[in-house]
Protein backbone atom coordinates (compact mmCIF):
# COMPACT_ATOMS: atom_id res chain seq x y z
CA UNK A 1 0.00 0.00 0.00
CA UNK A 2 1.25 3.48 -0.86
CA UNK A 3 0.40 6.76 0.86
CA UNK A 4 -0.10 10.03 -1.02
CA UNK A 5 -0.62 13.60 0.18
CA UNK A 6 -2.88 15.77 -1.95
CA UNK A 7 -3.44 19.37 -1.01
CA UNK A 8 -6.35 21.54 -1.96
CA UNK A 9 -6.58 25.32 -1.84
CA UNK A 10 -9.97 27.02 -1.67
CA UNK A 11 -8.52 30.25 -3.04
CA UNK A 12 -9.58 30.25 -6.70
CA UNK A 13 -6.60 31.82 -8.40
CA UNK A 14 -5.50 31.70 -12.05
CA UNK A 15 -2.37 29.64 -11.33
CA UNK A 16 -4.19 26.86 -9.45
CA UNK A 17 -5.23 23.88 -11.55
CA UNK A 18 -7.00 22.02 -8.77
CA UNK A 19 -8.84 23.91 -6.05
CA UNK A 20 -11.76 23.44 -3.74
CA UNK A 21 -12.59 22.72 -0.14
CA UNK A 22 -11.92 19.15 1.01
CA UNK A 23 -14.47 19.42 3.81
CA UNK A 24 -17.27 20.92 1.79
CA UNK A 25 -16.64 19.27 -1.56
CA UNK A 26 -15.72 15.79 -0.43
CA UNK A 27 -15.38 14.65 3.16
CA UNK A 28 -18.40 15.96 4.96
CA UNK A 29 -21.05 15.29 2.34
CA UNK A 30 -23.52 12.71 3.59
CA UNK A 31 -23.86 9.84 3.11
CA UNK A 32 -20.22 8.78 3.19
CA UNK A 33 -19.72 6.65 0.13
CA UNK A 34 -17.46 5.87 -2.79
CA UNK A 35 -17.35 8.77 -5.21
CA UNK A 36 -15.40 10.17 -8.13
CA UNK A 37 -12.56 12.20 -6.65
CA UNK A 38 -10.16 13.25 -9.39
CA UNK A 39 -9.00 12.72 -12.92
CA UNK A 40 -5.76 12.21 -14.79
CA UNK A 41 -6.59 15.12 -17.13
CA UNK A 42 -5.17 17.93 -14.94
CA UNK A 43 -1.55 18.52 -16.02
CA UNK A 44 1.02 17.80 -13.27
CA UNK A 45 -1.70 16.69 -10.86
CA UNK A 46 -3.02 14.33 -13.51
CA UNK A 47 0.38 12.68 -13.78
CA UNK A 48 0.37 12.12 -10.02
CA UNK A 49 -3.10 10.60 -10.24
CA UNK A 50 -1.87 8.22 -12.98
CA UNK A 51 0.30 6.64 -10.27
CA UNK A 52 -2.67 5.85 -7.99
CA UNK A 53 -3.90 2.27 -7.72
CA UNK A 54 -6.75 0.65 -5.80
CA UNK A 55 -5.75 0.26 -2.14
CA UNK A 56 -3.55 3.36 -2.07
CA UNK A 57 -4.31 5.84 0.71
CA UNK A 58 -4.75 9.59 0.20
CA UNK A 59 -4.04 12.10 2.97
CA UNK A 60 -6.16 15.21 2.34
CA UNK A 61 -4.56 18.49 3.34
CA UNK A 62 -6.32 21.87 3.07
CA UNK A 63 -3.50 24.30 2.29
CA UNK A 64 -5.32 27.61 2.74
CA UNK A 65 -6.29 26.72 6.33
CA UNK A 66 -3.12 24.68 6.96
CA UNK A 67 -4.87 21.56 8.25
CA UNK A 68 -5.26 17.83 7.78
CA UNK A 69 -8.85 17.07 6.76
CA UNK A 70 -9.17 13.31 6.35
CA UNK A 71 -8.15 10.05 4.72
CA UNK A 72 -9.44 8.39 1.58
CA UNK A 73 -8.70 4.99 0.05
CA UNK A 74 -8.55 4.60 -3.73
CA UNK A 75 -11.17 1.99 -4.56
CA UNK A 76 -11.14 2.10 -8.33
CA UNK A 77 -10.23 3.78 -11.60
CA UNK A 78 -12.56 4.18 -14.57
CA UNK A 79 -11.47 4.98 -18.13
CA UNK A 80 -13.07 8.09 -19.66
CA UNK A 81 -11.79 8.86 -23.15
CA UNK A 82 -8.01 9.38 -22.88
CA UNK A 83 -8.19 9.87 -19.13
CA UNK A 84 -9.02 7.88 -16.02
CA UNK A 85 -11.24 9.03 -13.17
CA UNK A 86 -10.18 8.12 -9.63
CA UNK A 87 -12.81 6.81 -7.20
CA UNK A 88 -12.25 6.84 -3.45
CA UNK A 89 -13.99 5.97 -0.23
CA UNK A 90 -13.53 8.38 2.68
CA UNK A 91 -12.65 8.04 6.36
CA UNK A 92 -13.20 10.97 8.73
Amino acid sequence: MSWWIFKCNDMRRKHTVVNGDWRHDFFFQKPYKTRQWGSTQHGKHGYQMEQLKPGHMVIAYQSDSNEFVGLARVVGLKKRGNHRDVYTGTFT
